[in-house]
């Protein structure tokens, strides 16, 4: 959905932030991991991720 690229918000932390009702709803739901107790191991994985294209200069 194209939505998901305006209502959310990926965080360098890993952590992920719905702008909009729906979104706040939909990554609780999900469990996305908008809180580091939600989902750890998600939210480390996306934090790796993001330190990784940051030291390679991928954007």
């Amino acid at each position: 959905m194209t939505e998901c690229e305006t209502e959310l918000r990926f965080k360098i932390s890993g952590r992920v932030e719905g702008l909009s009702e729906r979104a706040i709803v939909t990554v609780q739901v999900l469990n996305l991991g908008d809180h580091e107790k939600n989902n750890r191991a998600l939210i480390e994985k996306r934090k790796q991720l993001s330190n990784a294209l940051l030291e390679y200069g991928v954007a």
